[in-house]
């Protein structure tokens, strides 16, 4: 590598500045091409010089971009985010931290995306033998290439002298892995049986002792309307008309609808059962048909293993296979979410 230097009238002396490439190749002869764009590199140095700017700030390292973000975003990050995130930060640091954050492009890319899955790699970006490399899905490498698209699209927002601290996002047009054809599990009908059997045993702790949950319409409302949880546990008794319809009308708020789109269908026999016993039970005409999932109860099971309470929140998702003492769950063919109750050995 070769320096090239102009005359700075403010220090009465050279300004001196290393080329990041070679003038010449292996045999010690001179390339044309490469004398050429070091003439032009020296040129534009000394007419910097010339209009009083100085010295070009040197692009900033990767390193440097996270240095910003760890002062600027991080803190405002709390629980197992704040967590994820300084373990996708280290493992960037010390992979790519040293390479100039303009420069980080497609290679970089894919090499850190199969490094991760494959196992090359563990979480603090050190070697891992080949006969102890565990794999890992496409969702943990998308997870810290996030994390690397974050970083970089904050420093766009970041001024030093009027200017970003990078021109561009280096990461942009570039793909996350993603798993081409997820395994989503059906909730079949002996399944079903057994989450209701389960779930009809169920307890929670209330006013004057300990009631049914609301677990069982649940179950049915998620398996017969193939409903989002989220639009499940927001319903309120006032939604649902018995007497509309042929077995009863619900309404489905645009507040809980993921395109925010109220609707309003008709239901099955059984769906019009378990709301009319539910509302029985409870004695609701108003208020929410089921507890929410932000309110914390104090469940008791039919023979926990140690004590006879424990504190919980309340079910929210209906996926693990059901057997006595593990977690039951349930998917409904039509939505994505799922709903989830633990029983115990009897």
């Amino acid at each position: 590598n070769i320096r090239i230097g102009a005359q700075d009238a403010k220090i009465r002396g050279t300004r001196w500045r290393s080329l990041e490439f070679r003038v010449r190749d292996a045999h010690g002869k001179l390339i044309p091409e490469a004398v050429e764009r070091a003439k032009a590199e020296a040129a534009k140095l000394s007419n910097r010089l010339i209009q009083g700017h100085g010295m070009p700030a040197p692009e900033p390292e990767l390193r440097d971009l996270i240095t910003r973000f760890e002062r600027d975003v991080l803190p405002s990050m709390t629980g197992k985010h704040e967590v994820e995130t300084k373990r996708h930060i280290e493992l960037l640091r010390r992979t790519l931290g040293l390479r100039k954050a303009t420069d980080i492009g497609s290679p970089d890319w894919t090499w850190l995306q199969r490094s991760i899955m494959s196992g090359e790699i563990d979480a603090h970006a050190r070697p891992v033998p080949e006969g102890k490399r565990r794999k890992v899905g496409p969702r943990s490498a998308a997870k810290v290439l996030k994390t690397l698209r974050h970083i970089c699209r904050h420093a766009l927002t970041v001024r030093r002298d009027g200017r970003p601290l990078i021109p561009f996002d280096p990461t942009t047009g570039l793909d996350l892995p993603t798993t081409k054809d997820p395994a989503r599990p059906v909730c079949g009908d002996a399944m079903l049986a057994k989450l209701m059997e389960a779930a009809q045993a169920h307890r929670i702790r209330a006013a004057g002792g300990y009631v049914r949950s609301p677990m069982p319409v649940l179950l049915t409302l998620a398996a017969e309307t193939g409903r989002r949880i989220g639009a499940i546990v927001s319903l309120r008794w006032e939604d649902w008309n018995p007497e509309a319809g042929t077995f009863g009308i619900l309404l489905w708020r645009a507040d809980s609808d993921k395109l925010d789109r109220t609707s309003a269908t008709p239901v099955t026999p059984s769906v019009r059962d378990a709301l009319e016993a539910h509302r029985q039970e409870t004695g609701g005409a108003t208020g929410w048909i089921s507890l929410r999932p932000a309110v914390r109860v104090t469940s008791r099971y039919p023979s926990p293993p140690t004590g006879s309470e424990r504190s919980r929140r309340p079910p929210r998702s209906l996926t693990k296979e059901a057997s006595a003492g593990t977690l039951y769950a349930v998917r409904s063919p039509r939505s994505g979410k799922e709903c989830r109750c633990r029983t115990w050995p009897r």
